[in-house]
């Protein structure tokens, strides 16, 4: 009887308290991260832009959220903000204790790995719907590691149904997204988000204490410097500065092409990231109003983007910026 009460409860007293301080933190530590977080995250672009009414497309739980966030008169991006910073802190949760079920003091190092790990905490700073996705994940394995299958399927199937959604959302975003198969996005990103930490946990569990809490300690302090300097780059805001610019140069029949989808958002234009062949024969074409390059397409398309485009000179700090960040602008001639 006993050994079952153990089975049933392998939490110690002590580390369920500190499991709710880590956790507590958790959501704290990701929400100070989104209060610095001007720009959306590239996965979020999608269900904003839905949530907001802008264009069609299928709506999903997240874009759904964010849409009932609008109705009662929150700006989406800050409620995705909350929302995403909430889920991805209490995600640790289930997959601590999937992990202390699996062996004995695991628990609290995969807490504190999944608390560090930069990806998707970066990601959800930005509003991105992956820590809805990890939590679901992590129940997932907590109902694996309690033999608790019928629980299963429900997280399973919500982690499915994310998978779509981010499918969908990368699709938009083409080479941006850095992702050569899109569809493989959310498995990859779960993986290293929820199962890393359990495994790595796993193994921490089977060594000495004081060398365990040593390599944790070490591993959380370069995920926690990696995540903030990773979250407070400078140079990605110049996306921001210069689509608020053009959203005042737009004319109608001018359209704006851009290779980054954020300056796009910015500028109340049509989502999607041009190919490669379709954009240089707009600006062949010069049907483009204006034009939002990396400097390597910019030093390609040199030739034809002089017949048509003026680069735009952006004030000394923006221009720093962009330069840094890789990003030209062009405006059509007069």
């Amino acid at each position: 009887m006993e050994r079952a009460a153990v089975s049933a409860t392998p939490w110690p007293a002590r580390d369920r308290r500190i499991l709710l301080w880590l956790t507590a933190m958790a959501v704290c530590w990701r929400w100070l991260l989104a209060m610095h977080t001007p720009l959306p995250a590239l996965d979020a672009l999608r269900d904003l832009r839905i949530a907001a009414g802008i264009g069609d497309g299928w709506f999903g739980p997240w874009s759904g959220l964010l849409a009932a966030a609008r109705a009662l008169g929150f700006d989406p991006f800050e409620a995705s903000k909350l929302l995403g910073s909430v889920a991805g802190g209490l995600a640790l949760v289930p997959a601590a204790c999937a992990a202390q079920r699996w062996r004995a003091d695991a628990g609290l190092p995969t807490a504190v790995l999944m608390f560090t790990l930069p990806p998707a905490t970066v990601a959800a700073a930005g509003g991105s719907p992956i820590g809805w996705y990890e939590l679901a994940v992590g129940f997932l394995l907590w109902a694996l590691a309690a033999r608790r299958f019928a629980l299963a399927v429900l997280p399973a199937a919500f982690a499915a149904l994310g998978s779509f959604e981010l499918t969908l959302a990368r699709g938009e975003l083409g080479a941006e997204a850095g992702i050569v198969a899109p569809s493989l996005a959310f498995q990859v990103e779960i993986l290293f988000g929820v199962g890393a930490p359990v495994v790595v946990g796993l193994l921490l569990a089977r060594l000495r204490v004081r060398l365990r809490d040593l390599l944790l300690a070490i591993a959380a302090g370069f995920a926690l410097w990696a995540t903030w300097t990773s979250a407070n780059r400078p140079a990605p805001i110049v996306e921001r500065h210069v689509g608020e610019l053009l959203s005042d140069r737009l004319v109608p029949g001018a359209p704006l092409a851009s290779e980054f989808a954020r300056v796009a958002w910015f500028a109340g234009a049509p989502p999607g990231v041009p190919n490669p062949q379709d954009l240089a024969e707009q600006v062949r074409d010069g049907r483009l109003g204006a034009l939002v390059v990396r400097t390597a397409t910019a030093r390609t398309l040199a030739d034809t983007l002089a017949r048509h485009y003026v680069r735009l000179e952006l004030a000394p700090k923006a221009e720093d910026l962009a330069r840094e960040h890789g990003l030209a602008v062009f405006l059509r001639r007069e």
